[in-house]
């Protein structure tokens, strides 16, 4: 609810530019969903840009035209979903068993987790995440 109304504010002072931190934190998975949607609406129906950090991929993927990865403050990577949600990039920030698949839906990448991997298994796995699009 605080995150609606803290929306429903900055809409009314009408704003070029709309920065986010983590805009869907604590919200269930309905609302997260809401969230991001009134979030696309006012950059493709009103025209303001917005500029977010999320830390969930396959909603930044679902909503965001670009991404921009960062680790340590610095750019890893730039570019739509599509560019940026790859298996290159993903090995860079975490050390976990993942794949990715194109999601026909939406069209748009989605990662699927799996687990987190231990050191030694990092060593013994190079070929995760795994790249799971046709």
């Amino acid at each position: 609810m605080c995150i609606r109304v803290i929306l429903a504010r900055a809409i009314a002072q009408e704003p070029d530019i709309l920065l986010l931190d983590e805009p869907t934190s604590a919200l269930d998975i309905h609302h997260q969903i809401e969230v991001m949607e009134l979030i696309k609406e006012l950059n493709t129906e009103k025209g303001v840009t917005v500029v977010a950090v999320l830390h969930d991929l396959n909603l930044a993927a679902r909503f965001c035209e670009r991404l921009i990865m960062i680790q340590g403050g610095v750019v890893v990577a730039d570019g739509t979903p599509a560019e940026v949600i790859v298996q290159e990039n993903l090995k860079k920030l975490y050390v976990m068993k993942m794949f990715i698949w194109n999601n026909w839906i939406f069209e748009k990448p989605e990662v699927i987790m799996v687990r987190v991997l231990k050191s030694h298994q990092t060593k013994k796995s190079p070929s995760y995440p795994c790249d799971l699009r046709r």
